[in-house]
């Protein structure tokens, strides 16, 4: 395997391939820069050699017009894009790994440079399964683990369907290798690949186990169709039951309730299913050219038509769907062509390939690009580069492997070849570091002005004004549509001017408009992103520009409708101006999307401007939750017959038995016990088993004073209680509501039953102790307080109520015996200090004074 030396462009491809999983898959700019600088130095020492010699040549493939096509409906897509530098990141993205598609396809030409590479793949996959399997959290070489428990396996990839999206790939084409090798080698990788399997299952990403599924059936069908051989099918069906006993030796569980989800679309992806549908009036706003390349957060928001959770949707978990709101449906036909023409010459290619290696090789390779093909119907992995690289690798390996004996019969590449001229040769040379030259400029300017924008925070965060804007400028002039770095300009010069040591005249306006201009830029760089209109409107609301403000804050919300914290700034705008009427539909829709815990904030500021309960009761949402929430809010004002009447409407909002329970806590809140009773009949024969509700029901009578019948509720719930906590406490209820009555026998009738019942409880006999000694009954009152004692020795009230019954029978020092346990056990217990000072004082005193 590693006959001949290891080459430089090798190390750095094997750099590459290591560095995306490690490097949380690339999203980080320092990480993507790194990425494709690497795959520029490949480039380079791919071309140059040859150009120096005078040679110009370059793999042609069928899917060349396609692919011409997709970069052109690219360049279109970026001329009307509604944020230019996004859109710049993401071709840049793109066509880096176009880039390592075509090094694939021009410079892998030998096996025992395909076979390294491979083995490379299999081995680092195998490591990083193992990791995924038994790391938890924590850090690795400096990357962060985002696993936080044994199953849903993310490892340095910040979700757990991306981890998936690359060991499906990884897997596929472990599988590939172990059918090429034979002996002790195929054992090995056969090995290998049921770890892999094992982890991929365990990330519990049911896209990257079905799209691993349906690569693994291509292999073994294409394989079988080609080559009519069983060993595929074999090692499938081996790799499976292996795979299986692993997983079942970890845990089975979570994963077959994650697959379980699949029957029922609403667990499946709810959350995905309305994005999509929100996503798709987005291609019919812009349906050929889209709306530019990477932008889909930045104008998702303005079409998102449910909450979630205030969550931001950055992707549409369809890369097809991404792609063709993106690029418009012009890229997406241009690039399902390329595939679809690639495929159909791999597949041709490959049956007539005699080479045994070459054709498992390439049809494992395009089983991966399939896996993660099939993923991308219900993820983003295409949008993550770690992935998408692999992707254009095993692309180019599929390509490679097809078109193998031509190319080593012809002893050329297929396609446009020939001698330089020196002429020729130096324009090339030239061009070529004039292009390269180029493309490092624009792989580093992002990373140069993400690095300056981190300085600049952390100056402002210092409070070093001049520095951080020193250093924001610095940003700008590199990436100067970069609407973050705008935006933030206008940050650092707003936190300036309210600064105490900043001059009067600056506070007074001269700043205002230099910091509005900062950030109308930052619009006009990404009109359909809300974020920095509302920071304009704080501003303008900032300096008292009240219909201005008002009118940003309404852009925004038409840019983001989903977005709670504009409705309450116009709401609170509309106040200000004594404009109820017009604040309330505003301070309604903020409540719709904050939720409950947001209501005492507009409660507050409805009462501050002078709004009353009626007032109050039209903004709050007409559904139980806030009833309820508005019935706590009044409760805590004191207005318990209002939170009454709130409380009975959540009731008929919906009819629940904890809203019927919270009704009656407030009935009984305030006093209104009649009531109280009449709708604790009414809600029992609704929910006539409801235990919570019977016991309500004990608690109002009591209350009420009718203490014989709160006392039969209480010996109806002994019976039906489920716990051993529940029947003590009900057992000394009614024993209580016996006591109260003066029916001492039943009081002591009752408590015996039930220390025989639960002969264990220290708190049965206190209370059977307190019982005999209202019936006079003191010696047998003694032996239960202190039986109740040594059941729970620690309980400061039972030694308390014992020497307090050793007193009664005139054993004072048994009583200061007790009640100084009492003190050991918990020092300041004022009864038991009082108890042992007056026993101490009166042992002191002469006996005939006793």
């Amino acid at each position: 395997m590693l006959r001949n030396k290891v080459s430089l462009d090798e190390i750095l491809l094997f750099f590459l391939l290591l560095l995306g999983p490690l490097a949380h898959g690339l999203v980080e700019t320092w990480s993507i820069t790194v990425a494709q600088l690497t795959i520029i130095s490949l480039i380079a020492l791919a071309v140059l050699p040859r150009v120096y010699k005078g040679e110009l040549s370059c793999s042609r493939t069928p899917a060349d017009i396609p692919i011409f096509l997709f970069l052109l409906s690219l360049l279109i897509s970026y001329g009307l894009s509604v944020s230019p530098y996004a859109s710049r990141i993401a071709i840049s993205k793109g066509l880096s790994a176009l880039a390592l598609f075509f090094y694939i396809i021009n410079t892998q030409r030998s096996q025992e440079k395909i076979n390294r590479l491979l083995w490379l793949i299999v081995i680092f996959g195998t490591i990083y399964a193992i990791m995924g399997l038994t790391l938890i959290n924590g850090e690795f070489l400096g990357f962060k683990i985002y696993s936080q428990r044994r199953y849903n396996i993310s490892l340095f990839y910040v979700n757990h369907n991306h981890f998936a999206g690359y060991l499906e790939q990884v897997f596929l084409l472990a599988v590939g290798l172990a059918v090429a090798n034979r002996g002790g080698k195929r054992i090995l990788l056969f090995g290998m690949t049921v770890l892999i399997a094992t982890a991929l299952l365990f990330s519990l990403s049911r896209g990257g186990i079905i799209g691993a599924g349906g690569g693994l059936a291509f292999f073994v069908l294409t394989l079988a169709a080609i080559h009519r051989q069983k060993k595929g099918s074999l090692l499938f069906f081996s790799t499976l039951s292996l795979g299986l006993l692993l997983t079942a030796w970890f845990g089975l569980n979570p994963v077959l309730e994650r697959l379980h989800t699949l029957k029922d679309p609403s667990l499946a992806g709810a959350v995905r299913m309305q994005v999509w549908r929100d996503t798709v009036p987005m291609l019919y706003e812009r349906p050929f050219f889209g709306w530019g390349p990477g932008t889909f957060s930045i104008a998702f928001p303005a079409y998102q038509s449910t909450g979630f959770d205030q969550k931001l949707v950055n992707y549409a978990h369809n890369d097809y769907l991404q792609l063709a709101v993106e690029t418009g449906v012009l890229g997406l036909i241009a690039f399902l062509s390329g595939i679809f023409v690639l495929s159909l010459f791999c597949l041709k290619g490959l049956q007539a390939t005699q080479n045994r290696y070459w054709r498992t090789i390439g049809i494992a390779a395009l089983a991966a690009c399939l896996s993660i093909l099939i993923h991308a119907v219900t993820d983003c992995n295409l949008q993550v580069p770690a992935n998408l690289y692999l992707f254009a690798l095993s692309a180019g390996l599929a390509v490679v492997s097809a078109d193998n004996k031509r190319r080593r019969a012809r002893g050329n590449n297929q396609g446009d070849s020939g001698k330089l001229s020196p002429r020729q040769k130096g324009r090339a040379v030239t061009g070529f570091v004039l292009a390269l030259s180029m493309s490092i400029v624009i792989i580093l300017l992002p990373f140069l002005g993400e690095r300056n924008f981190r300085l600049a925070q952390s100056s402002l965060r210092q409070k070093k004004y001049d520095d951080a804007l020193s250093k924001i400028d610095q940003a700008i002039r590199l990436n100067p549509d970069h609407a973050v770095f705008l935006s933030f300009k206008g940050d650092i010069l707003r936190t300036k001017a309210i600064q105490p040591d900043t001059p009067f005249d600056i506070k007074k306006g001269i700043a205002y408009k230099e910091i509005l201009s900062w950030y109308q830029k930052a619009c006009r760089a990404a009109p359909t992103d809300s974020s920095y209109l509302l920071k304009k409107a704080a501003l303008l609301e900032q300096y008292q520009k009240i219909p201005a403000a008002q009118k940003a804050y309404r852009e925004a919300i038409q840019l983001a409708p989903m977005y709670a914290p504009p409705y309450y700034h116009v709401a609170a705008l509309y106040l200000s101006e004594r404009q109820l009427a017009e604040a309330l539909p505003y301070f309604n829709r903020f409540l719709q999307l904050s939720g409950e815990k947001a209501l005492g904030k507009v409660l507050d500021a409805l009462w501050s401007a002078g709004g009353d309960y009626e007032t109050q009761q039209q903004v709050v949402p007409q559904t139980a939750s806030f009833r309820q929430a508005f019935a706590h809010y009044l409760t805590a004002d004191g207005e318990n017959e209002l939170a009454a009447q709130e409380s009975a409407l959540a009731f008929s909002l919906e009819p629940t038995a904890q809203n019927a329970l919270r009704h009656l806590q407030l009935l009984l809140n305030k006093k209104a016990y009649t009531v109280a009773l009449k709708k604790a009949e009414e809600y029992l024969k609704i929910f006539p088993g409801e235990l919570k509700m019977q016991e309500l029901h004990a608690s109002i009578l009591e209350r009420a004073g009718q203490y014989q019948e709160a006392a039969l509720v209480y010996r109806r719930l002994i019976e039906s209680a489920s716990t051993e906590k529940n029947s003590r406490k009900y057992f000394i209820k009614t024993a209580d509501l016996y006591a109260r009555q003066k029916l001492y026998n039943k009081a002591l009738g009752v408590l015996e039953q039930a220390v025989q019942q639960f002969p264990q409880s220290g708190t049965l006999y206190y209370a059977l102790g307190i019982s005999f000694r209202r019936s006079k009954r003191n010696e047998e009152a003694l032996l239960a307080l202190q039986r109740a004692v040594s059941l729970n020795p620690v309980s400061p009230s039972f030694r308390y109520q014992l020497g307090q019954e050793y007193r009664r029978l005139h054993l004072e020092e048994e009583a200061l015996q007790e009640w100084e346990e009492c003190l050991n056990i918990t020092e300041n217990y004022p009864p038991c200090q009082k108890g042992a000072e007056s026993i101490r004082n009166h042992l002191k005193s002469p006996p005939m004074m006793r």
